[in-house]
Formats: structure tokens, sequence, C-alpha cells
């Protein structure tokens, strides 16, 4: 059974991240997918600097892609970096082993990433470095931090070939500590043309116009020599949603085809018209599925949370917080519980006040699950 963790930054619907979906499903063959979404990552982008609300924006990034996986019959959880990050080092052990990594990375090895194929490398930052270290760890440690999400650890981790050049090194350091579980075994998402304009950093992405999104396609073939090997690699990606339909001048043509038409003086033009034919596609594949609610979980990690969320718990509110479900008023809540319903009034104050509960006439729980962190309590 293929249990695959991997991680995505959607600052925008680009392509390369659909691609990543069709990957998982087509290529890893995963049966269970555990989706790290970098948030950190995402709110540092220069690109999503400009936008006014970033959490609905990278909510409305993700949700797209939990479609997508719907879409494709896919079974899969989905958590964020930053829940994930605060997880990680709030375990001394883990923190050790990270600290050990980072410090055995030189520039040389950063400078071996400039050498590889369609990867944009040279604007990874220290923080992005951290990232992909912490991030490795998490996939290792998943049973561990997300016991909610995952009772059987990923075999596999998915990721881009940026992370072959630190991977010698993690593995080194993580094979001489003191580690509980067996690191997930690497794959990698490679061939996988980026087509990103040289000033703005855009990728083309399925909110786009067909004329923005024709500007960064030509940018990027003005400033590159055409190669039949990279067009191959890029109709490999699209054809994951075409199907070996690749328009040309608005006529249906297969990939054999196309490849005898498209040069160096409308690549352009072709390139743009298939992106567009492509995000139409999935568009209205994801426009028909529902998302599956989200699991919200409560991450007990210190003394001031225990006491709060915790320790005012009892069997009566604990019977009440079963009922809200958003569908129940406290008089259906009283009839459900065989409690007075004063005493339901009562107690979804408490309830609330522990921000366990929303405030409406029909409560709802705002967490799912409680984890609580007893062997890091005292941190």
């Amino acid at each position: 059974m293929n249990i695959i963790y991997t991680n995505i930054s959607p600052v925008t619907k680009a392509y390369t991240n659909l691609n990543h979906i069709y990957h998982l499903k087509n290529h890893a063959k995963a049966n269970k997918v555990y989706l790290c979404v970098w948030d950190n990552f995402v709110y540092e982008n220069e690109i999503f600097q400009n936008v006014k609300n970033k959490p609905q924006k990278l909510e409305e990034n993700v949700d797209v892609l939990k479609k997508l996986m719907s879409h494709l019959k896919m079974n899969y959880n989905t958590f964020t970096f930053s829940e994930a990050w605060d997880r990680l080092f709030r375990n001394s052990e883990y923190s050790a082993v990270f600290q050990k990594i980072l410090s055995k990375i030189t520039i040389g090895d950063i400078k071996k990433g400039f050498d590889l194929e369609y990867i944009p490398f040279d604007n990874i930052s220290i923080a992005k470095l951290s990232y992909i270290i912490a991030d490795y760890l998490i996939a290792m440690a998943m049973p561990e931090l997300f016991p909610e999400l995952c009772t059987a650890q990923p075999t596999h981790y998915l990721t881009s070939v940026r992370f072959k050049v630190f991977y010698n090194i993690i593995s080194e350091v993580i094979e001489h500590s003191y580690v509980k579980f067996t690191p997930p075994k690497v794959i990698y998402t490679d061939n996988i043309p980026v087509i990103i304009h040289s000033k703005s950093g855009l990728i083309p992405s399925m909110e786009m116009s067909k004329t923005h999104m024709s500007k960064i396609v030509s940018d990027y073939y003005d400033n590159k020599k055409f190669s039949t090997k990279e067009l191959n690699h890029l109709l490999d990606v699209l054809d994951a949603v075409l199907n070996n339909n690749f328009m040309y001048n608005d006529k249906i043509f297969s990939r054999e085809q196309i490849l005898t038409k498209v040069n160096s003086a409308n690549i352009t033009s072709v390139i743009t018209d298939n992106l567009m034919q492509y995000f139409s596609i999935v568009n209205k594949a994801v426009q028909q599925q529902n998302i599956k609610d989200k699991t919200k979980t409560l991450f007990v990690g210190g003394a001031d949370k225990f006491e709060k969320h915790i320790k005012p718990l009892n069997p009566i509110k604990l019977k009440i917080l079963q009922n809200c479900d958003g569908e129940n008023t406290s008089l259906n809540i009283a009839q459900r519980t065989g409690l007075n319903l004063s005493t339901v009034s009562t107690y979804l104050n408490y309830l609330k006040n522990q921000e366990l509960i929303d405030g409406g006439r029909k409560p709802k729980r705002l967490v799912d699950n409680i984890v609580i962190d007893i062997k890091n309590m005292g941190l």
C-alpha cells in the first residue's frame, strides 16, 4: 500500500500544483495521501504580498486541489506546515536532528542545485531550506505528530528534485541519530518544465486570462532556446488532462501530430492554447466536486491550554459537545441528552468560553479531536 506524504505551496492555482496531484494519482499510485500545505512559504512569497485576505486566498487555492483529489477519487488528508512545524519543534529529539542536519549543509552543497534541470533554484532562501529539512522530518514522524490523522507511517515521500541536493546529508544524519520511525522512501516529480516569468515570478495559473498567460509563456520562451526535449516533457504534463487531444489553430491533434507543427515561432501560441484547454477541463471537473469536511483538531501542548480547554471538561459537557453539530438548537440538545434546558444553556456558554463551540443558535463544534502532548507539556 502506497501511503504518500507530500507538500505543496499553492501561491496560485498554477499548472505545476495541479500536475502534482495528477502525479500522485497516475505515477506514484497513491492509496493514501498526506498533503502538507506550506502556508508559511505562501504568506512569505512576494506574489502574495498584495493579497488582501491571505488566509481566504490560500484556502481558495487549496480547495481547488482538494476538489481535484476528490474528482480523482483519492483518499487524502491535508494540514498546514505551520501546525506541523509547531508540533515538530516541541520535541527536543527532532529539534536536535534538525539542527544537526542544518549544521552540515554548506554553500557548496547549495550550489549543486543550480545544475538541476527546470528547477528555479536561484531564489531559494534560508527559510525555505529550513522548511525542506523540517518537512522530511515531519513526514517521518507523522504518526507521532498527527495521531488524529495518521495511524500508519507514510511509505513514500514525494517531492521536487530539489530535495536531491540535501537528501544524502539528511539521510546520513538520521541514520546516525536515534529516531523511532523509519524514514519514508523518497520519490521525485522530475521532468516538469516550470514556465515562469523572469520578472514577476508568475507561473501560468487557472485564474489567469489568456492574454496574461500568453505574456508569461512568451517571456519564458524569449529567454531560452527552443528544445524538443523540453516540449515533450511539457506535453507529458498537459497530457494527464488533455488525453492526447492537443490544440493547434482551433483544431484537435494527437501528440505525434502536434510535435511536427510546433516550432520556435509559434510555441507561445500553441502552449498558451493548450494550457487554456488544460485549465478549462480541470476547472469543469473541480466545479462538480464538494470538499469533505476538514477534521478540526485542538492541539494542547502547554499547561495554559490544558487549564483552559481540557481541565474544565466533564461527562455532561462532553455529552453536550457531541451534539453540537450545527444542526441542533439548545432545545434539541436537551431533548437528545435528557438534560434540563437550563443546564444545556449554561454549559453551552461554558463550552463557548473554552473555544470549543461557536456562538450560533445551532452551536457547532470548533474541534473534532483533541491531541494532548503530555511528553512536552512543560515546555
